[in-house]
């Protein structure tokens, strides 16, 4: 479609509207003839649509048979502009030069994105993608998206995934971060069950090794749940990688303090917008403004101008700032409540997690200037964490019993 639009422009073109009885007659003659026509649309006792320079100058054998009459309401393409600017050739050259300009320019990277990075920093994606030649300033037809893909894979073994997609000068990285599971020792490593968390034991599942605990007993952090060591019926030692499943109920508290009084922002009414224009990651300002301060936010918006649908390399940036002045606040209790409660939820999903809470308690005071709010959990959670045992002695095989 772009090739349509720069094709029509380059030959230019006419917008024309036609009157009379026999319109119909007339766009089919035309079409007939091989007359490109595009746009038409009705509008009460006209039509109007556009066709080609050299076309349109062929209406006239059309027009003497049906009787219409053709009327243009507008002109546009480098012939009207070469025309419109004849005597004054520095300001066709300029133009002919700043579309050469662009042109190369667009065949250039010179915005980069991440997106998708949750723990892994997005300065480690590009610094990585850099080494292979994805930077800004790097030239287009070299980059070879597929295999800088594979590189950085190889690199960075953080990720599970990467996509390079390029739409004009800006390329974007999509991401995957990799979920690391659990680390575990070697099944042919021996090793016992010890408890990572102190509660009292509601089920033992001891899948290989020996249970050393039972329901209703209270152990402590470190202690043996599961040993990895069994006597033989010859009465010798053998070792083995105990594993199994040790469910225990213990305690955990949380303690959440707000301020009763705090410090907040408030934002003027007032905004400063900003106008730049960015090129090869250049801000060109485009308006007269002295500086916002330092108390002051900036929302910043950002368009890709084109030409023809065609993406430029060019960007409409606009920095929207506004200033701001801190100012103390008393809160009330409720407010504070509010608050502690907001912080409990996110607290407890990082402390908690996936465990199973039996009993959930929760109060609050006032502590001088500030809410104190207490929560106790009663969870139920797998307590069992394997430790390698380090011995000299080669262990003996299962089948000495």
């Amino acid at each position: 479609m772009f090739i349509v639009r720069l094709f029509r422009w380059l030959c230019g073109y006419v917008e024309f509207e036609v009157t009379g009885n026999f319109v119909e007659r007339f766009l089919n003659l035309a079409m007939r003839g091989e007359v490109n026509i595009w746009g038409l649309s009705h509008r009460t006792d006209k039509v109007i649509g556009c066709a080609l320079l050299r076309d349109y100058k062929r209406f006239r054998k059309f027009t003497r048979k049906t009787g219409v009459r053709v009327r243009h309401i507008g002109t546009y393409g480098m012939p009207f502009v070469a025309k419109r600017y004849r005597k004054r050739v520095g300001i066709l050259i300029g133009v002919a030069a700043f579309f050469v300009f662009l042109a190369v320019m667009s065949q250039f990277i010179w915005q980069i994105e991440v997106n998708g990075c949750k723990t892994v920093d997005p300065q480690t994606v590009l610094d990585a993608v850099e080494e292979y030649g994805l930077r800004e300033g790097a030239l287009r037809s070299q980059l070879d998206t597929r295999e800088i893909e594979n590189r950085v894979m190889i690199k960075l073994d953080t990720l599970s995934w990467i996509a390079i997609n390029i739409q004009g000068s800006r390329a974007t990285i999509e991401i995957q971060e990799r979920v690391n599971p659990p680390e575990m020792l070697p099944l042919d490593d021996p090793c016992n069950v010890v408890a990572k968390h102190e509660g009292m034991i509601t089920r033992v599942e001891a899948h290989d090794g020996k249970a050393m605990v039972q329901k209703g007993d209270a152990v402590k952090e470190g202690e043996l749940l599961i040993s990895g060591i069994i006597e033989s019926k010859s009465g010798k030692n053998i070792l083995k990688h105990a594993w199994g499943k040790v469910i225990a109920m213990y305690e955990e508290n949380l303690t959440i303090r707000i301020p009763l009084k705090q410090r907040h922002e408030v934002l003027s009414q007032e905004s400063s917008p900003k106008s730049y224009l960015r090129v090869g990651g250049i801000d060109i300002p485009l308006s007269i403004g002295g500086s916002p301060g330092e108390n002051a936010k900036v929302s910043v918006e950002e368009k890709q101008l084109s030409i023809f649908g065609m993406p430029l390399p060019l960007y409409h940036v606009v920095k929207t700032y506004r200033s701001f002045s801190y100012e103390e606040v008393t809160i009330s209790q409720n407010e504070a409540k509010s608050q502690a409660l907001r912080r409990l939820e996110q607290m407890e999903n990082e402390a908690i997690g996936e465990c199973e809470s039996k009993e959930k308690t929760v109060n609050g005071i006032v502590d001088g200037d500030h809410y104190v709010l207490t929560a106790r959990f009663v969870v139920e959670k797998d307590i069992g964490a394997t430790e390698k045992i380090w011995t000299d002695q080669p262990a003996e095989a299962e089948n000495s019993q």
